[in-house]
């Protein structure tokens, strides 16, 4: 990647946009870097301009969610949410 990135940023963009902020730009070399935030959406993949820039590798730790309701605290949510269906 370090040789074809052109640094247009539109990998930067696109992840941030969507609410992922899962790449940052180093400061010295000003090129991107992904973070353990990514999850794999592959939308700085259908940005990038250049083919075979970016090369999605598989995770070697599972990728934890950081939105929505953690699964064990979803009957509590419900019952405080929406009182009428837990009826």
């Amino acid at each position: 990647m370090q040789d074809m990135c052109i640094n247009c940023g539109k990998c930067y963009m696109t992840c941030n946009d969507s609410g992922y902020q899962a790449i940052e730009f180093d400061a010295e070399t000003h090129l991107p870097t992904v973070t353990d935030s990514c999850t794999g959406c592959t939308l700085c993949l259908s940005v990038c301009p250049i083919p075979e820039c970016i090369q999605m590798v598989r995770r070697t730790t599972p990728a934890a969610p950081k939105r929505g309701v953690p699964f064990d605290q979803t009957e509590r949510f419900m019952k405080t949410r929406f009182p009428l269906l837990s009826q």
